[in-house]
């Protein structure tokens, strides 16, 4: 009896495989760094049940709902910026629920952004000054709401943002302008907020600085400066490149002495404790399986896509972690300012974290339409009963 021949590997199964590995670094860096084993556990095994379940159904059905996405991020952003809670105000309380509201606002905005772009493109829609001017105001509000509580999500949403607006056919001199408008913004409330805050206590800072201006400007002068304080970012900062320089090269789960000084540990500075307790091989490893995601989802899905939206989404995304791992990373390498970006995949916190395995389940399904229709016309989007008319 002949064997029957092992099924061909396929670029999906390939991030299934990276995946899977980054949630079991993350298991286990919880374990070692917390004590907590089932909770991370369950989480990313229901995650990865998510993932599985999204990626069998078809991206299209999902598309007819991009503006109900964009009704509802506004309405989470705004609901956020009022009446947000926890550290920075980042957070939404429902019922014994917590859950942070801006990755999930800004999964959702570009996901809208790149159905009636795709959408618009297929149908030779024009965006002229006046178009322009619209999508680049509400492109600015959300980015502007969302800085005022997240500056490094605001970060990553403009850049990515930026790119899906001129793909689409914003132009150049616009987009300039627009830039510029923003970056003046910026520096302006970021410079304001330290001009209010000047000559008061660190504690003050932290209880009344409520946009996090004066945040954004402490942590860029303690990177430039490399002061460090008790309780402050420099304190955070120190410590991140401590536990970096204190990384072995084989694992020592459990011998780590940063973690019981680091708040935040298991988020924001998780890759400079998983260096110290599990190795800076296990850092590298985190590295290059966050690349061949995204070479994964740049070659196979973009690059061979023939629709717009798969094209610009599937960009969009692969962009948009690739911008959180350098943050993420580069802040525990005191390569660039604190920002408090989470790592995909693992970092805890169950809104990013299952945010990330839905969109990725999106993405594994657009692979999956490119694999079968590589040679099909431009029909991604059927969008039925538009609730606001895209032209």
């Amino acid at each position: 009896m002949a064997l029957k021949p092992l099924p061909s590997l396929k670029f999906y199964h390939i991030i299934y495989v990276c995946v899977a590995v980054l949630v079991a670094v993350s298991v286990v860096a919880s374990y070692s760094l917390t004590g907590e084993l089932w909770q991370p556990i369950l989480q990313g095994i229901g995650g990865f049940v998510l993932m599985i379940v999204i990626s069998k159904i078809n991206y299209q059905k999902i598309n007819r709902f991009y503006q109900i996405f964009f009704v509802l991020a506004l309405l989470l952003l705004l609901l956020t910026v009022i009446f947000g809670k926890g550290g920075g105000g980042r957070s939404l309380s429902l019922g014994f629920m917590s859950f942070q509201t801006f990755y999930l606002v800004t999964i959702l905005y570009l996901f809208y952004l790149c159905t009636k772009s795709a959408y618009e493109m297929s149908n030779g829609i024009t965006l002229d000054a006046k178009k322009s001017a619209v999508r680049l105001t509400v492109f600015a509000i959300f980015t502007g709401l969302i800085a005022m509580r997240n500056i490094s999500t605001a970060m990553l949403l403009f850049g990515t943002g930026l790119l899906v607006l001129y793909v689409s056919g914003i132009k150049l001199k616009y987009l300039g302008i627009f830039m510029l408008a923003i970056m003046l913004a910026g520096g302006l409330y970021i410079g304001g907020s330290a001009l209010k805050d000047k000559g008061k206590s660190e504690q003050v800072q932290s209880e009344e600085t409520k946009t996090r201006g004066g945040t954004g400007y402490n942590r860029i002068k303690y990177w430039l400066t490399g002061e460090s304080d008790v309780e402050g970012y420099g304190r955070q900062m120190t410590l991140a490149r401590t536990a970096v320089a204190r990384s072995a090269h084989f694992p020592q789960p459990g011998k780590g002495i940063i973690k019981d000084k680091m708040p935040e540990g298991e988020n924001d500075f998780v890759f400079s404790l998983i260096c110290e307790e599990l190795s800076v091989g296990v850092g590298i490893l985190l590295i290059v399986l966050y690349f061949i995601i995204f070479f994964n989802i740049t070659f196979y899905i973009s690059r061979k896509a023939k629709g717009n939206f798969v094209k610009l989404y599937s960009l969009a995304i692969a962009l948009l972690m690739l911008g959180q791992v350098f943050i993420h990373i580069g802040t525990n390498i005191n390569l660039i300012p604190a920002t408090g970006q989470t790592l995909p995949f693992v970092s805890r916190g169950s809104t990013a974290l299952f945010t990330t395995f839905f969109i990725f389940g999106t993405l594994i399904n657009m692979g999956k339409q490119v694999l079968m229709n590589a040679d099909a016309d431009d029909t991604e989007l059927n969008i039925e009963s538009p609730i606001i008319n895209p032209k």
